[in-house]
Order: C-alpha cells, then structure tokens, then sequence
C-alpha cells in the first residue's frame, strides 16, 4: 500500500520559516525510511517496532535542536499510524525518545 500521497509531511514546519530547512529535511527523511519499509508489504509488528525505534533514535538529537518539532513529528507518527492501519499507539512507536 502507497503513503497517501495528498499528506504533506512535517507540514507545520515546512510553513513556519523558524524551523531550519536543513533540520526539517532530516526529520522528513527519518519519517520516509518508516514509510518506505510500511510500502514494502505487512511486515511483523516487531519489524515495525524497530522500524520506529530507528527513526525516532534518528529524531532525538534533532528534536533536541528544536524542541516544538516534536509535537509536529508525533502527529505525523500517528497519521502514518492510522494510514497503514497498525496496531501500535503513538507512545508505542515513539518508545524511544527523549523528548
């Protein structure tokens, strides 16, 4: 199944001209490597799992840098939730993070 291609990731962010281009295009790139292995077919939840515990490892530093992308990058946590359709939680997918 395709990522819902009318879905602006990071949006918010994008609009805002506070949050620096480079920091958005490296949140944005974490959150695609989730959705790309989503794309590939049903993996196991302990697939995704890690899946997300990649990226949101790959996000702490760069949440750390601007502490108002985290509420942005957990929205769009929960639309790629809803979208494939998995049974996890946000707080589930977001375990690991330090934000």
């Amino acid at each position: 199944m395709k990522f819902d291609e009318s879905y602006t990731l990071l949006e918010d962010m994008l609009e805002d001209s506070s949050f620096p281009k480079k920091l958005t295009g490296k949140l944005k790139h974490q959150l695609q490597q989730v959705i790309s292995m989503l794309e590939q077919g049903k993996p196991s939840l302990e697939k995704i799992q890690a899946a997300f515990d990649r990226m949101t490892q790959g996000v702490n530093p760069l949440v750390a840098e601007c502490p108002d992308a985290a509420e942005i990058v957990a929205a769009d946590v929960l639309y790629i939730l809803d979208w494939f359709e998995l049974n996890l939680t946000v707080e589930e997918a977001l375990r690991k993070r330090n934000w």
